[in-house]
């Protein structure tokens, strides 16, 4: 089966990630034992080695690395889409 769904605020999201609760923590004190930057996403952003929570976050929030922000401003606010969740579990 395939979920997906769209993430709430980027704390409440960073909370999920980060969780002792999360499965993929399960056996983890923190998110920087077990999440590491790779892909080519992650090279075009410079991103590299352990994820620290503080770099994690601002991501989620839209602000990269070198400063740009993004989002789409409407009647003077910026919308900002902090992410998506794919689940795809077996029946």
């Amino acid at each position: 089966m395939l979920t997906i769904k769209p993430l709430g605020k980027a704390a409440d999201a960073l909370h999920y990630y980060s969780s002792k609760d999360n499965y993929y923590l399960k056996d983890k004190d923190s998110l920087q034992e077990s999440s590491y930057w790779i892909g080519k996403g992650a090279g075009k952003l410079n991103l590299s080695g352990i994820v620290e929570q503080e770099q994690f976050l601002k991501l989620l929030n839209g602000e990269l690395p070198n400063g740009e922000v993004l989002g789409i401003v409407k009647n003077g606010q910026r919308e900002h889409r902090t992410g998506t969740d794919v689940t795809l579990s077996a029946p």
